[in-house]
């Protein structure tokens, strides 16, 4: 206990509702329990479980994982009867998950909405705006007014400098730079691991979800994949605070096991020197086996020309011949459409769109037949959406 005392980090014990065991009662009320719920459920020993940590005034949180729309029913019912006030759904790609946002896309935002409320409620901008006592998608939209970037600057400058608790409960040490449309040179958006774990990083496992799924006869995934991201620093006011572009942030905190399957290391995909990052990731990426690619077009094209012109190959395919996908996001894929078709001439070639934004992971190509996305209404993002008519209004609807 004196040991867990000398850190002010959260301290979690995770673990399942059947495989459980308090610890002594002197470590009672330094861990949060996270307990994992996977359908079918043993609801006898959940109550024991539950009951056990009540009657002990031990804090825990329960983890719904989500299958499909029996799971998540099933869910509600056993918080509303047991009276839960700490869960979270997490939703297990089947198939079904998608398929349910797409059907119910009302009651997975509003159900959205009622859990970033719950989990904000406590920080500074929860309590301005008194979020425990907004219920409703109604009540939250006469209660907040709609700002631009500048009217949340100083939140991010504060967090920047090393203050916690302010937008979100949960330590920010990362900002994604983004060059954005306001006014400022240069927007700072707060990322925390929360965001990256449910939002980004999901939304990665979902393309290569729905990718498996509509060509399950691929190989992509018995090669490398080839990420091309920016660069990150460390803030010059606050040594533990970092800042980069969000693909930067993103491979900084991939797990080990994704990096497995990615080339290069990232101490050159990290690398602030461009022309450089790039004759480094010729040298050590042309003997791979590089199967899929992952990044900005414009990027990748200075790239592609570059091995094409150290290898003296006619196109990408003669160099890595098992190529067969691009996933790309971050500009419009259209003004590059024809440069690509030349460069990856193969017909089993296949793209996959995103829209992965500093701000969140909103949307992926879901049909390679239509180029429109899908908007993920399940990553932990509240959308809502005003008439260009009323943009200049002073009180927009």
């Amino acid at each position: 206990v004196d040991f867990l005392n000398q850190y002010n980090s959260s301290k979690k014990i995770i673990c399942n509702y059947i495989n459980f065991a308090i610890p002594a009662s002197v470590c009672k009320n330094i861990f949060l329990y996270k307990i994992h719920i996977h359908f079918p459920i043993d609801i006898k020993q959940l109550i024991i479980t539950t009951q056990s940590l009540k009657d002990q005034n031990n804090l825990f949180e329960l983890i719904f994982d989500i299958a499909s729309l029996d799971d998540y029913l099933k869910a509600w019912e056993i918080i509303e009867e047991y009276q839960i006030d700490k869960y979270q759904f997490n939703p297990i790609y089947t198939g079904y998950n998608i398929d349910f946002f797409k059907e119910n896309p009302i009651q997975v935002q509003r159900d959205s909405l009622v859990e970033l409320l719950r989990k904000a409620a406590d920080t500074e901008y929860g309590l301005k705006y008194d979020f425990v006592s907004i219920l409703t998608a109604e009540q939250y939209r006469e209660r907040l007014p709609i700002i631009h970037y500048e009217e949340l600057a100083p939140y991010s400058e504060r967090l920047m400098n090393g203050e916690q608790n302010l937008l979100w409960p949960e330590p920010i040490m990362w900002f994604a730079k983004s060059s954005g449309t306001t006014a400022a040179k240069s927007k700072f958006i707060p990322v925390s691991k929360e965001s990256l774990e449910s939002c980004h990083f999901r939304g990665g496992k979902d393309v290569i979800s729905i990718f498996n799924k509509l060509y399950p006869d691929a190989q992509v995934f018995n090669g490398k994949t080839l990420a091309l991201g920016g660069s990150s620093e460390i803030s010059k006011t606050n040594n533990n605070c970092r800042y980069g572009d969000l693909s930067a942030i993103l491979i900084s905190n991939t797990p080990f096991w994704a990096n497995m399957m990615k080339t290069p290391d990232q101490s050159i995909m990290l690398m602030s020197e461009w022309e450089e990052k790039i004759e480094k990731i010729c040298d050590t990426t042309i003997k791979e086996d590089v199967r899929s690619l992952a990044g900005v077009p414009s990027w990748f094209l200075t790239l592609i020309n570059r091995i094409l012109e150290r290898t003296g190959r006619n196109n990408l395919h003669e160099v890595w011949p098992n190529l067969e996908l691009f996933i790309h996001g971050g500009i419009n894929f259209t003004p590059y459409r024809e440069q690509y078709k030349r460069l990856l001439p193969d017909p089993k070639m296949k793209y996959m769109e995103t829209y992965n934004a500093s701000e969140g992971f909103f949307g992926l190509q879901d049909d390679p037949g239509d180029s429109s996305m899908l908007l993920m209404l399940d990553y932990g993002v509240y959308y809502e959406f005003v008439p260009i008519s009323e943009l200049t209004k002073p009180h927009p609807r």
